[in-house]
């Protein structure tokens, strides 16, 4: 089975376009969503916006699990979150 790498390309599939972007990059966030907004208002249909980002909580609020990333890691994206 063949792994996508973007969910945004698959919107293909179903008729609609999709956009794959940063995430933590707010003023391609706020293009891509202004440009699907207008798109939409004028009735030419929606969108798929795929905004990759990092996720700097836990997956679980259990205390008792193992750590999965170092300090390192999480304090690189901490940096780049806007």
């Amino acid at each position: 089975m063949r792994r996508q790498a973007d969910v945004a390309a698959r919107a293909e599939g179903y008729g609609v376009e999709g956009v794959s972007l940063d995430g933590n990059d707010v003023f391609a966030v706020y293009a891509a969503v202004e440009a699907a907004v207008d798109k939409a208002r004028k009735g030419k249909g929606p969108t798929l916006i795929e905004a990759k980002t990092y996720r700097l909580g836990d997956h679980s609020m259990r205390a008792n699990l193992p750590e999965y990333r170092s300090d390192d890691e999480v304090e690189e994206w901490v940096q780049r979150d806007p």
